[in-house]
């Protein structure tokens, strides 16, 4: 086989060939390549990145089909890199590493400002930048590029340590809505502890960006001291800096772990002290964001009116503020809410509507959440056998990624009465 990938690129013009080798350096090579991606670490236009793609899958070089270009295998991408190894000076390949990179910075921070416009970022450090931008005018189309790429983010994140330092940090910050959906909060935190180990010097806001975020997936992971520690360290640096914005966000962090931790009273007084600051500064969804976690904290105080007041009104500002996806969150606990008030018809439907944005949006987790509640209800209804399913898909969803909530559903399966036929 190598001796027939080497007749075949001999037989491919210098435009294509240098395209191949430079396909070999890229992460994820084996997978879909992104032609904008390939063509931003060549230097070349849409049309000469199309008609290079098209002679190597004419000489067999590369496969094509619906999802796109794509290497045969392992061994005919290693063709590829050692290729590039062979005939390119080492200058010459950082260089095309170093353009792929700073396109994929470029378009992850302007996918993650699509998703949510009100997540304060800074301009990343960009070389070279992207001369043919993609067209991500929608949330859905952000979306879709994150998820796409999210999957090989520990592949390019190996790559940019080498070849672009600087850019670890920033190109972790900008995926934060495609680790929040995808749920695997073990890699976030692996990622942001690289992001926030560089020796590179980061703004201020960056740095307490990225302890923010690996605080709320240490939370996810029940690690509650570590994820306070990194919320305590966030507002005391937001507090030197007298950023007000970062204040109020960090005292909402500290107050929906202290919330997890059981330590409801406090929890509230860190919680007042976020919206309050959040509605002074007119930053109405993150408001909203704020009063959610203010109603789930009622709910569990039992102070069920109160509770379910705050998630409707949340759910009424995110939606208008066009943050489906939490608006989602506050309608499942309504929907929670309702449960536990023996309203199983009304939480059913809240439940079912929160699935439908959360199966569109993505959320692994909040899915896995769902489908648990609703097995609650089936077990209360006494439709053991469907209590049965839905707690086998939530212990689906959540293995590997919640070990906690894991064994909690999978111990509520297996404490199911099973009726004989």
């Amino acid at each position: 086989m190598t001796e027939a990938r080497s007749a075949a690129y001999a037989g491919a013009d210098q435009g294509a060939a240098r395209l191949y080798r430079i396909l070999g350096l890229l992460p994820s090579a084996t997978t879909a390549i992104h032609p904008a991606m390939a063509g931003a670490a060549a230097g070349l236009d849409p049309a000469a990145t199309t008609a290079a793609l098209d002679v190597l899958v004419a000489r067999g070089l590369l496969n094509h089909d619906d999802g796109g270009h794509r290497f045969a295998s392992l061994p005919a991408r290693r063709h590829a890199a050692a290729l590039a190894e062979s005939t390119d000076t080492p200058a010459t390949r950082a260089r095309a590493i170093r353009r792929a990179l700073d396109w994929l910075l470029t378009e992850a921070t302007a996918a993650s400002r699509r998703i949510d416009p009100t997540r304060r970022t800074v301009d990343p450090p960009v070389s070279f930048p992207p001369a043919h931008r993609l067209s991500l005018f929608t949330t859905t189309q952000a979306r879709a590029f994150l998820t796409d790429r999210g999957p090989h983010l520990t592949t390019t994140l190996t790559l940019a340590t080498t070849h672009h330092r600087a850019a670890v940090p920033y190109l972790v910050h900008a995926c934060w809505p495609y680790y929040l959906r995808a749920g695997d909060h073990k890699v976030t935190v692996a990622h942001h502890t690289k992001a926030l180990s560089t020796d590179t010097a980061l703004p201020p806001l960056v740095r307490r960006e990225l302890l923010g975020a690996r605080a709320t997936a240490l939370r996810a992971r029940h690690l509650f001291p570590a994820a306070l520690e990194d919320a305590h360290e966030a507002l005391a640096l937001a507090r030197r800096d007298q950023d007000q914005v970062g204040i109020a966000q960090h005292q909402h962090d500290i107050g929906a772990t202290l919330h997890e931790a059981d330590a409801f009273d406090l929890a509230n007084t860190y919680l007042a002290r976020a919206y309050q600051g959040r509605a002074a500064l007119g930053r109405h969804r993150d408001a909203a964001i704020t009063l959610l976690t203010q109603g789930v904290v009622n709910l569990d105080l039992g102070l069920h009116a109160d509770a379910v007041k705050r998630l409707r009104t949340a759910e009424e500002v995110l939606a208008a503020h066009g943050d489906h996806y939490n608006a989602a969150r506050a309608r499942a606990w309504q929907g929670r809410a309702a449960a536990l008030a023996g309203d199983h018809d009304r939480a059913t439907a809240l439940l079912a509507g929160a699935m439908v944005t959360f199966r569109t949006e993505g959320g692994r987790l909040w899915q896995a959440r769902v489908l648990a509640w609703q097995a609650e209800i089936a077990t209360a209804r006494e439709h053991v056998g469907r209590a049965a399913g839905l707690y086998r898909q939530s212990a689906d969803l959540y293995q590997g990624y919640s070990l906690t909530d894991y064994d909690q559903v999978t111990d509520a399966l297996n404490s199911l009465t099973v009726v004989a036929p």
